[in-house]
């Protein structure tokens, strides 16, 4: 049976010879099925590449069809044709579209009996993670929760291969975004952790970081708050006040003032994030930028208007160091500015920054789809 990669290797970019292709096994009486799914695959592969979107989706409904026809409705092949059409749909920008296959796929998953051996759980994994790296994250999702029931299987709750998997699982959900299922798998982590002495290898911290950042996402801010401050007092704990880690923990801590509205807490806790990069000869690290951006918000809305457009300059200088000019974090950086000069009146500026912010969107725009 030829997989998906043969068919790349073989018909590569070229859309019509592979429609050619399917119309003659289309009109075969016994077509081969594995085949045809190949080639339907390959061409919603390309179509999305493309930004056809239509025809990827055209395509992708088509291979859960196949999928069902060969395999029957409960397989894994069903699973991962449904995944892929979520993704189509949510790279399309429709991610309510794209919630029913996504969810029917993992329901598909969740029954496929975890009896395999523990090699092709750890392949799951493997291909979870080259599937993330490349955007692909509802594939990604699907062949976690494919691969945890089998890690658990053969390693056991506490084992830490399991809990990686488990983490790379909540993560992939917060990343498309599914709150609701990332929160109670790392709710578990963080308890596990916390009782079996996951401070003594960073896991405890990690699950914390994690957890106040969800709670935050899901504008449960009070809770977040709790876990951010005892995410912070595990840093100064474990790596003293000037230290990088230290650093990104009192920034988010006071991101999380600031969505509070609590500015002169949240001014106190940014200026000592941004204190502990400079003494640490950090003041243009990545890490810099969101505390600088939350300082500005905190000192356009208490007066400091001057300090707040130095800040939000710097972010954005610092930003294109990093990342270059085409990027979406500096789309949205330019965008903010935009907004503070326009609200100060200065519309040449606030003009001027649109224009950057349009052209930056454009060229985004022509990435290919999976760049």
């Amino acid at each position: 049976m030829e997989d998906l990669r043969s068919f790349r290797e073989r018909f590569g970019d070229d859309e019509e010879a592979l429609r050619r292709e399917l119309e003659e096994l289309e009109s075969s009486v016994a077509p081969d099925l594995s085949r045809r799914h190949g080639i339907v695959g390959r061409l919603a592969e390309i179509c999305l590449e493309r930004k056809q979107f239509d025809e990827a989706d055209h395509f992708a409904a088509r291979l859960v069809e196949l999928a069902v026809e060969e395999y029957g409705p409960i397989h894994i092949r069903v699973a991962g044709s449904l995944s892929s059409l979520a993704t189509i749909r949510r790279k399309w920008g429709n991610w309510e579209e794209a919630k029913v296959p996504f969810y029917r796929a993992i329901e598909v998953a969740r029954q496929v009996p975890a009896t395999r051996t523990l090699e092709q759980g750890q392949e799951f994994l493997r291909n979870a993670r080259d599937l993330f790296a490349r955007g692909y994250v509802e594939e990604a999702v699907l062949d976690l929760e494919l691969a945890c029931p089998i890690l658990l299987r053969h390693l056991g709750p506490d084992h830490r291969d399991y809990l990686r998997a488990l983490q790379f699982l909540a993560t992939a959900y917060s990343e498309i975004p599914d709150l609701d299922s990332a929160r109670p798998i790392q709710k578990e982590l963080l308890e596990h952790w916390r009782r079996n002495g996951g401070e003594q290898n960073g896991m405890l911290e990690t699950a914390l970081q994690n957890m106040a950042r969800l709670e935050s996402r899901a504008g449960a801010l009070v809770e977040a708050l709790e876990y951010f401050l005892e995410w912070r007092d595990l840093c100064l704990q474990a790596y003293g006040y000037y230290d990088l880690l230290t650093a990104n923990a009192y920034a988010e801590l006071g991101g999380c003032l600031r969505y509070m509205k609590r500015w002169e807490e949240a001014k106190e806790i940014l200026e000592m994030a941004l204190e502990i990069y400079k003494e640490l000869d950090a003041s243009r690290h990545p890490g810099s930028i969101e505390p600088r951006l939350d300082l500005a918000w905190v000192e356009g809305n208490t007066g400091g208007l001057q300090a707040a457009q130095s800040l939000y300059h710097e972010a954005l200088d610092i930003q294109i160091e990093t990342t270059g000019e085409i990027h979406p974090e500096v789309h949205r950086i330019l965008k903010i500015l935009a907004s503070f000069h326009g609200m100060r009146g200065r519309h040449d500026i606030a003009d001027q920054l649109d224009e950057d912010v349009r052209r930056i969107k454009k060229a985004l725009e022509d990435r290919p789809a999976n760049a």
